[in-house]
C-alpha cells in the first residue's frame, strides 16, 4: 500500500512540475516571434557556366515554426534549392527563458547569361507577414573574359576578413578608384569602416590621425563628407557588413614611378557586454588600413603640342573683351576663361597670342573650386588688360591651351576665335585737342593789362646767354633724342614680335620676382602650404620662360636631363632640383611640420637658385 501510495505520489510530483516548467516557458515566450532574414551571394562575379552559392539566413527569437524563403528567378540565371542547416539555443536569464533558432538555406545560382543582376525579393512568410532578405548583387561575365579577382581582392579594395588579428572584426579600408594613372591624373581615395551587421551600433568613431607626410608626392585636395557617413550593406566573404564612408581624398600625382600611400588609423572604441550582465563596456581600439601602392605613368612625349605645359584632365577654353570698339591709348580688357575637370586649383595658364601692338598690364585672376565625391572641377577666370598704341592693332588672335586626356590617351589642344577690333586714331576723335582737354570757350570779364607806371628801370636791357647754359641744349635736343629713343624701342619690339621665345626669356626676371614677393607674402601670414607653392612655381614659371620649356608636366628626373641638353651648369641644375624635391615635398604633405627658420632659408635658397638661373646661357 505503502508503495502503491509512494508511486502515486511520485507520478503526480513529476507531472506537477513538469506542467510548472511547461508554463513557466509559455509565459516567458514571446507573444510573435522576431524574425529576420539576410542574404548573401559568393563569389559575386562569375563567368558564364559557372555557379555562385546563395545563402538565405533566417533568425528567429521563438521556438514557433520558421517556413522557408521564396526566392524568385531571375531570367539570365538558374536558381535550384541546395541544402539546408538549423539550429536551435536556450538561455535564461533573469528568469526569462530565451529562444533562438537559425536556418540557412543554400541554393546553387548558375550564369546562363552576360550581365549584372540583382537578387532580390528573397522573403519569409511569418504570422505578421512577409519579411524580407537584403538584396544582393551578381555580375556574370562572358566566357571568355579575363578571369575575376577573388575576394579579398587588391590591398586597396577588400580587407582580408578571414584574418584572426582583429577582435572585433571591424575593418579600416583604403580604397583607390584605379591602379594605375598618369602623372596629374585625378586619383580618388577613399576610406571606409566595415562593421559585422551583429555589432551595428557597438563601433563609434574617435578620429582619424591623418599623418604629416602621408601623401608625399600627390597634390592633395580633401572631399568634405559633413556628418554624411554615407551608410550601405556589403557583402564581403559570404558575411553581411555595414560600411561607411569616413574620408575621401583627391589625389592628383606629381611624378611617374610606384607611389605608395602608408597606412592610416582610426581612432573608435567598442562596447561590448559584461558577462551575463545587461551592462556594457565601451573598450578603446584602433583600426589601420592596409598601405596602398599607385602606378604612376609619365605622359607620352609623342604628340605633345610645343602649348602645353603639364595640364592632365578635361577642358574647356573662351574669351572675350568689353568693347570691339576702342581708341589708340584707351584700354580694352580682355577675359579669358578656362573651366574643367582636373587639377583646376594648379593649372596653368592659357598661352596669349602676339600682343606687341598692346601695351599690358599684369593679369588678375580668380578661381572656383568645387571639390565632390566625383573629383575636382571648377574655373579659372584671366583678367588682362591691354591698351591698343597702333590703329593697326585690329586683333586679338587665338588664345591656345593644351592638355592630356588620361581617358583618350591623348593630347588636346584648345584655341578661342581671333576677335575683331575696330582701333580709331585718337587725334580723329578729339580734333585738333588730341591732349584730352576739354575745349571751352573765354569770356572776356575786363581789361586784360593795366597800365600803372613806367621808370627807366623798366626800360634796362638784361642780357640772358640761354644757349651758354646745359638745359637750353638739352630742351633743344629732346625732340632728336625722343625720336631716336622711339625708332629704337620700336625695333626691339618688331624683333621681339618675330622672336617670342627671346620675348619670353626677357620676361624671366619679373616673373621670378612676383612668385618670390608672393612666397614672403604668404611667409609673413603664416601660411607654409602657400609658401612652397609660390616657390615650386616660381622655379618652373622662370624654367619655362628662360628656356621655353615647361618644367610643371616633367618629373625631377626629365627636369634635370632637360636643363642639362641647354647646357646649364651642372652644380645649378643638382641645386634647383634639390629644391624642386624639397618644395614638392613640404608643398603636397609636411609643409606645417617646417618652422619658419627653415622656410625663411627655403625662400632665400630659392631666390639664390634664380639669380643663378638667369646667369645661364
Amino acid at each position: 500500500m505503502k508503495e502503491r501510495f509512494g508511486l502515486r505520489f511520485h507520478g503526480l510530483y513529476t507531472r506537477f512540475f513538469t506542467a510548472l516548467a511547461i508554463a513557466v516557458m509559455m509565459i516567458a515566450a514571446p507573444a510573435h516571434a522576431d524574425v529576420t532574414v539576410s542574404a548573401a551571394v559568393s563569389p559575386a562575379m562569375i563567368h558564364v557556366n559557372e555557379g555562385a552559392k546563395l545563402s538565405v539566413t533566417v533568425n528567429s527569437n521563438a521556438n514557433d515554426q520558421l517556413n522557408p524563403p521564396t526566392v524568385p528567378q531571375i531570367q539570365g540565371l538558374n536558381i535550384s534549392y541546395r541544402s539546408q542547416q538549423s539550429s536551435t539555443s536556450w538561455s535564461m536569464v533573469n528568469g526569462q527563458t530565451t529562444t533562438s533558432r537559425s536556418l540557412i538555406y543554400e541554393y546553387d545560382v548558375l550564369g546562363l547569361a552576360e550581365g549584372d543582376y540583382e537578387l532580390k525579393d528573397i522573403r519569409v512568410p511569418t504570422a505578421n507577414g512577409f519579411v524580407a532578405a537584403n538584396p544582393v548583387s551578381l555580375k556574370v561575365l562572358a566566357a571568355d573574359a579575363p578571369a575575376p579577382t577573388a575576394e579579398p581582392q587588391s590591398q586597396s579594395q577588400t580587407p582580408d576578413t578571414s584574418q584572426q588579428s582583429n577582435p572585433y572584426g571591424v575593418y579600416f579600408v583604403g580604397q583607390l578608384d584605379k591602379e594605375e594613372a598618369y602623372v596629374g591624373e585625378q586619383v580618388i581615395l577613399t576610406y571606409y569602416l566595415l562593421i559585422p551587421r551583429e555589432r551595428e551600433g557597438d563601433v563609434s568613431i574617435d578620429n582619424v590621425d591623418e599623418q604629416q607626410g602621408q601623401f608625399q608626392g600627390f597634390w592633395v585636395e580633401k572631399h568634405d563628407l559633413g556628418r554624411n557617413f554615407e551608410p550601405e550593406y556589403r557583402s564581403v566573404n559570404n558575411r553581411i557588413y555595414k560600411k561607411y564612408t569616413i574620408l575621401r581624398y583627391i589625389l592628383f600625382p606629381l611624378k611617374a614611378g610606384e607611389q605608395t600611400i602608408p597606412a592610416l588609423k582610426l581612432q573608435g572604441r567598442v562596447s561590448r557586454a559584461m558577462g551575463f550582465s545587461v551592462f556594457r563596456q565601451s573598450d578603446a581600439a584602433v583600426f589601420t588600413s592596409t598601405p596602398i601602392t599607385l602606378k604612376v605613368n609619365p605622359l607620352p612625349e609623342e604628340g605633345k603640342p610645343a602649348v602645353f605645359q603639364g595640364a592632365v584632365g578635361g577642358f574647356e577654353l573662351s574669351d572675350s573683351v568689353d568693347s570691339k570698339e576702342v581708341k589708340v591709348g584707351d584700354p580694352v580688357t580682355l577675359k579669358v576663361t578656362l573651366s574643367g575637370s582636373g587639377n583646376i586649383r594648379n593649372a596653368p595658364s592659357p598661352v596669349l597670342p602676339d600682343l606687341s601692338m598692346f601695351d599690358q598690364f599684369d593679369p588678375t585672376s580668380s578661381q572656383e573650386v568645387n571639390v565632390t565625391r566625383e573629383g575636382v572641377s571648377g574655373k579659372v577666370e584671366y583678367t588682362h588688360v591691354l591698351i591698343p598704341h597702333d590703329v593697326n592693332a585690329n586683333e586679338i588672335g587665338p588664345v591656345q591651351f593644351a592638355y592630356f586626356d588620361p581617358q583618350k590617351k591623348e593630347y588636346v589642344t584648345l584655341k578661342t576665335q581671333p576677335i575683331e577690333l575696330t582701333v580709331s586714331d585718337a587725334a580723329n576723335v578729339h580734333g585738333p585737342y588730341s591732349s584730352g582737354a576739354s575745349r571751352r570757350i573765354i569770356t572776356r570779364v575786363g581789361d586784360d593789362f593795366r597800365y600803372i607806371h613806367d621808370t627807366p628801370l623798366a626800360l634796362s636791357v638784361i642780357p640772358l646767354r640761354m644757349y651758354r647754359g646745359a638745359g637750353f641744349w638739352l630742351l633743344a635736343l629732346s625732340p632728336l633724342l625722343i625720336v631716336g629713343g622711339a625708332f629704337a624701342w620700336r625695333r626691339r619690339q618688331d624683333y621681339l614680335s618675330a622672336n617670342p621665345d627671346v620675348a619670353r626669356s626677357l620676361k624671366a626676371p619679373a616673373v621670378a620676382r612676383k612668385f618670390i614677393t608672393d612666397a614672403r607674402e604668404a611667409f609673413a601670414a603664416n601660411d607654409a602650404h602657400r609658401v612652397y607653392a609660390a616657390l615650386g612655381k616660381a622655379i618652373e614659371q622662370t624654367v619655362d620662360h628662360r628656356w621655353n620649356l615647361a618644367a610643371a608636366g616633367l618629373t625631377t628626373a626629365q627636369l634635370k636631363e632637360r636643363l642639362l641638353e641647354r647646357q646649364v651648369d651642372a652644380e645649378c641644375v643638382d641645386e634647383t632640383t634639390r629644391m624642386m624635391r624639397t618644395v614638392d615635398g613640404a608643398r603636397f604633405s609636411g609643409a606645417a611640420g617646417f618652422d619658419r627658420h627653415s622656410i625663411q632659408n627655403d625662400i632665400e635658397r630659392t631666390e639664390s637658385i634664380l639669380q643663378t638661373l638667369m646667369k645661364q646661357k
